[in-house]
């Protein structure tokens, strides 16, 4: 009896020490814009419902660890890899795993994948009301009972198995049921399907389709972080979410890139960054040095390419903000002509992309007074 006792005692301490361990919370530091919330969502996520590896509240705590404000459970129609083992139901995931995200204050939505062969490709649908009612033969089909539902129907992945923009796309997109396109899944980032969202005025989704333990496939030890998108909302609810996402204000959240419209990546930076010096004072005739100071206040590490043509000004080609830290870069000037002047500096940044593999422009304006 003593050696029985003593084991449950073992027991009890080790679930107590467990259950007393605290997680921890890494917030994603990327500011809010022009009156609306930035939502760090991941709109594509598998359980072991269908062929994922992951029980589904074990998927909240990952999700409020890794920052995430929002997740959607997007398990196969057509795959349900333990079916003897977990009772099949496209809508069981969310019930298990709601309390959780009540717990947590992770929003959590309703959603499945329609995985089809070509030329359909797989599309997810998410703010579904019942899973279990998209699960009929023809593809098309599926994807308008989704739409009825007032579900939002993006495509996944789309140039992967030589995707293109077919006939089937074409005709989801008039008539209205197709709403969005992954830019980035997981490692890969599409540039077709960014220029198909501007030119056809979709919304740009960037989602982790995690199989594995999120940690399996990002070392956050290294800085690394899942594909993500970032979405604008007027609240944070499913209905500002939605809302958001059905009026295109979103940015693709991909390794060290942001991607999107450019009102957006504008908005972004400017809320981020902040120039500490601009005027300065320097004596005419001479090779006069300084430092510009830049106060990067977002977690991105903003690549700055300066298209300088001053041949008064010379400063590096390439200068890297990093995240959360101040930068200082050194400049040289060197003048025969007094008086005050305002000397404008052009750069490129290069991981915010406005159009495929293009940085967007901005500019310093420094003023330089030369004695």
């Amino acid at each position: 009896m003593k050696k029985i006792s003593g084991l449950l005692i073992l027991i009890i301490v080790l679930v107590l020490n467990v259950q007393s361990q605290a997680l921890v919370r890494r917030e994603i530091n990327i500011p809010d814009i022009s009156g609306y919330k930035t939502l760090k969502c991941d709109f594509h996520i598998h359980t072991v419902f269908s062929n994922g590896l992951v029980w589904p509240t074990i998927r909240i705590q990952e999700a409020w660890m890794e920052g995430l404000d929002v997740i959607a459970f997007t398990d196969h129609l057509e795959y349900h890899t333990f079916d003897k083992d977990v009772v099949y139901n496209d809508n069981r995931a969310i019930e298990v795993a709601q309390p959780m995200a009540d717990m947590y204050n992770i929003i959590l939505i309703r959603g499945v994948e329609i995985t089809r062969k070509q030329p359909l490709g797989h599309f997810n649908a998410i703010f579904t009301t019942d899973n279990n009612a998209l699960r009929v033969p023809d593809s098309l089909k599926s994807i308008a009972i989704a739409n009825q539902q007032n579900a939002f129907v993006f495509w996944n992945h789309p140039l992967e198995e030589n995707g293109n923009w077919f006939d089937v796309q074409e005709q989801l997109y008039k008539q209205g049921q197709l709403k969005g396109i992954e830019v980035a899944n997981h490692n890969t980032y599409f540039p077709e399907a960014q220029q198909w969202c501007m030119d056809k005025n979709l919304t740009m989704m960037s989602n982790s389709d995690v199989h594995n333990p999120i940690t399996f496939d990002y070392d956050f030890s290294k800085g690394e972080h899942r594909p993500t998108t970032l979405v604008f909302a007027k609240e944070k609810s499913p209905e500002g979410i939605k809302e958001a996402l059905i009026n295109h204000r979103t940015v693709v959240y991909w390794k060290d890139k942001l991607i999107g419209r450019e009102e957006f990546l504008k908005a972004i930076y400017k809320e981020s960054v902040l120039i500490l010096n601009t005027s300065f004072s320097f004596k005419k005739d001479k090779k006069n040095k300084a430092v510009i100071l830049i106060k990067n206040n977002s977690e991105i590490p903003y690549q700055l390419v300066f298209k300088n043509d001053s041949k008064n000004l010379n400063l590096p080609n390439n200068v890297t903000l990093a995240g959360s830290k101040t930068t200082a870069i050194a400049i040289e000037y060197t003048s025969s002509e007094a008086g005050v002047k305002t000397l404008l500096i052009p750069f490129e940044i290069s991981n915010l992309l406005v159009l495929p593999n293009q940085g967007m422009h901005s500019e310093i304006n420094l003023n330089i007074n030369l004695e």
